[in-house]
């Protein structure tokens, strides 16, 4: 038994360190490798300008965030609830849990001609960013967290806080785009994209059907929540009963 507690503590502490430091490496390696082997990045700025287009990049940072403040707390417990209490988890998990659905579904219809998969860095920085992160971000979301919050209220007083961090996001993607396109006659910036997919880059797709996906992103962030707390409880409830039958035929 304790040495099933000390494994669980030695993850806990070492997911909280994977989150702090991979996830900034890959961001770190990605950054300085495209500066000095892709030749249109003539410089550092357009490097970090390109980056910050997508997603997956502003997931990686809140998470990297989310692990240094739990990674903190594992020492110190001096953090606020609401930073390390269920709700920062299912917040991370569900940004996680849309990073990994939204590029494995494209990886699979695009047959792994996707954006950041031609380099060796990219495919490495997507690997750990897209796959091993949100999979250990759900697998220690269900393991680990104990706490209960009923649907009900979860689904009228939580659902929504990722559409802060989403609706942030999208803001700067209209902002980022508005100021490129009046500078696109400069040559230095001919190489950035408007928008992080073309699936939603309305020059392709059509505005209807841009309003439409960037509507279905930010609000399928509330749907992701509410699912991944019901699905929580749930487990929670059955690890509950079966304690309670271990009980009953410990007690006969």
């Amino acid at each position: 038994m304790k040495k099933n507690k000390n494994y669980k503590k030695w993850f806990e502490y070492y997911f909280y360190v994977w989150c702090t430091l991979a996830l900034f490496f890959a961001l770190l390696l990605d950054i300085i490798c495209g500066y000095l082997f892709d030749p249109k990045k003539t410089s550092f700025d357009l490097v970090i300008i390109d980056q910050t287009l997508y997603l997956s990049v502003w997931v990686a940072l809140i998470t990297s965030m989310f692990g240094l403040i739990n990674w903190i707390n594992y020492h110190k417990k001096n953090m606020a609830n609401w930073m390390v209490g269920k709700n920062a988890h299912t917040a991370i998990a569900t940004l996680n849990f849309l990073v990994f659905l939204l590029f494995n579904i494209t990886f699979i219809v695009q047959k792994g001609d996707i954006i950041g998969f031609d380099t060796w860095y990219g495919r490495t920085k997507s690997s750990i960013e897209h796959i091993i992160t949100p999979i250990m971000v759900l697998a220690f979301y269900f393991i680990y967290q104990k706490e209960r919050i009923e649907d009900k209220i979860f689904a009228k007083n939580y659902c929504w806080f990722n559409l802060i961090y989403i609706g942030t996001y999208s803001f700067y993607i209209l902002l980022r785009t508005s100021l490129i396109y009046n500078l696109e006659s400069n040559e230095e910036l001919g190489f950035l994209p408007f928008f992080p997919y073309p699936q939603i880059d309305p020059k392709i797709v059509g505005f209807p059907i841009f309003i439409i996906g960037t509507l279905s992103g930010n609000f399928g962030t509330v749907l992701i929540s509410i699912f991944l707390n019901a699905m929580s409880n749930l487990n929670l409830l059955k690890l509950e009963s079966r304690r309670n039958l271990k009980n009953i035929k410990k007690s006969n």
